[in-house]
């Protein structure tokens, strides 16, 4: 039996924590799993330290990080999860220097490196002069509950959505100027944004005159989620910037056609089965929405497209090569 010990900070209600427990759910029964003990906050710059230390008072044969902190000499084979370098390009001067002064060189000393898009891996291999032979590609995927056969929601109006928090990098701001010089506010067709309004994104709205065609659905559990997504007429992802994008995805899986960004990891999840555009040029966001809405012959194809790329993407597939990377730094520790 292999023993696993891994970092449970990251679970709960986030990309990371779904991604982990998607992965844990189907752990294979010669691998034993504990969590490591340790409750500082992940964001503490001595986090590392930290974690290398309560990581010495076990006996692990690996240890698993399902986020971006990996412990500092910790003596056990590290596996690290880098979804992205989010940090290294929209937060501030001292999350650069932090990962560039601190994570790069212990990554360096890491068994594995797992990402989860071939474009995050590229930009690691860049940014950290790692080989290629140090980082695997892991795709994320989505739940079986994501299908085409699930019951829309009915909010009582037709409308695109946008699954995902307003990050600066996230483009909502974009996205809410393109739809106000689309055809859509005029249809009826109103903007869903996940989560609740704040002042910000109302004077926002209110500066694109679309007051009243911007809703917001406040938390949607997990399990309500396929719904939401099935209930839209498209799926609006139009990110400057992402590790995976796993709303590209959810929106296909569910038989639903999707907008995405031409930019980093997003044409490499979406395929041919997406309308791919500059998420910075508002004209061409808002003729995407436009087609995506009123062409049927395109919305038939990108349907088709999308679900037959979805299938490509599978957790049993995704964790059954986790599993036996967990077996390989094992083994060879």
């Amino acid at each position: 039996m292999m023993n696993l010990s891994y970092d449970g900070r990251w679970m709960g209600p986030t990309g990371i924590g779904a991604v982990a427990a998607a992965l844990i759910k189907r752990k294979p029964e010669d691998i034993a799993l504990q969590s490591l003990n340790y409750a500082g906050k992940i964001s503490d710059p001595l986090s590392p330290l930290r974690l290398g230390a309560e990581l010495r008072k076990l006996k692990s044969d690996v240890f698993w990080s399902p986020g971006f902190i990996p412990p500092f000499n910790s003596k056990t084979p590290d596996i690290i999860t880098v979804h992205d370098l989010t940090h290294l390009h929209y937060y501030s001067a001292a999350h650069k220097i932090y990962y560039d002064v601190i994570l790069r060189n212990i990554y360096k000393k890491c068994a594995k490196i797992i990402t989860v898009s071939e474009y995050t891996k590229k930009e690691l291999m860049e940014w950290g002069g790692y080989s290629s032979e140090m980082i695997d590609v892991v795709y994320n995927s989505v739940e079986p509950t994501f299908n085409a056969d699930v019951d829309g929601v009915d909010l009582g109006w037709p409308y695109i959505f946008y699954a995902g928090n307003r990050r600066g990098y996230k483009n909502v701001d974009r996205l809410i100027e393109a739809y106000s010089i689309s055809v859509l506010p005029s249809a009826g067709i109103k903007l869903l944004l996940t989560g609740k309004s704040e002042p910000v994104i109302e004077q926002h709205i209110a500066k694109s005159k679309v007051a009243g065609m911007v809703e917001f659905s406040g938390f949607i559990p997990e399990e309500d989620l396929p719904r939401y997504y099935k209930g839209a007429l498209a799926v609006t992802y139009i990110s400057l910037y992402e590790g995976f994008g796993l709303p590209i995805l959810e929106g296909m899986a569910t038989g639903v056609p999707v907008i995405t960004s031409n930019l980093s990891c997003m044409p490499e999840v979406a395929g041919n089965a997406a309308l791919l555009v500059n998420p910075l040029d508002l004209d061409e966001i808002a003729n995407a929405m436009n087609k995506i809405v009123t062409d049927h012959d395109l919305r038939k194809y990108l349907i088709s497209a999308g679900l037959i790329r979805a299938m490509d993407f599978t957790w049993d597939g995704s964790s059954k090569k986790f599993w036996n990377i967990v077996r390989e730094v094992g083994k060879n520790k």
